[in-house]
């Protein structure tokens, strides 16, 4: 039997997390908007980052959560802290004028966790995003 792919995939190497630490990641794709499987007004960006010089690490799915109307208003502030942070470290405009488009491409920096999922694999987690 000949040869069908071509390609040697014994030492292929094995897709993972990271260490945690501080990361440079980039956006892959445009950031889909979704709402809660139970509350219309739960309301998130599902993003999609590849961490930047790691070729073996898995992306990191990342939820950028919109203020909730039915939240306190503390809480709320804290989602548009994030919000901000977020768009200040990705080098986006915090004006209202940002949109998904102009995520796909940028760069920022956070600092990634490690936990466990809901299978028992380790994934990388954004703890923070850090704005310099």
């Amino acid at each position: 039997m000949g040869d069908v792919l071509g390609f040697n995939v014994e030492d292929a190497p094995e897709m993972g997390p990271v260490e945690e630490g501080q990361y440079t990641v980039r956006v892959t794709r445009e950031p889909e908007v979704r709402t809660g499987k139970n509350d219309a007004n739960v309301k998130f960006l599902l993003m999609f980052l590849e961490i930047v010089g790691e070729p073996t690490a898995d992306d990191v799915v990342f939820c950028l959560f919109y203020p909730n109307p039915d939240k306190p208003e503390k809480q709320n502030n804290r989602t548009l802290g994030e919000m901000k942070k977020c768009l200040m470290s990705l080098g986006l405009p915090t004006d209202g004028t940002v949109t998904t488009e102009d995520f796909v491409n940028a760069e920022g920096q956070v600092i990634l966790s490690l936990r466990e999922d809901d299978e028992g694999k380790m994934r990388n987690n954004v703890k923070e995003w850090v704005v310099e």
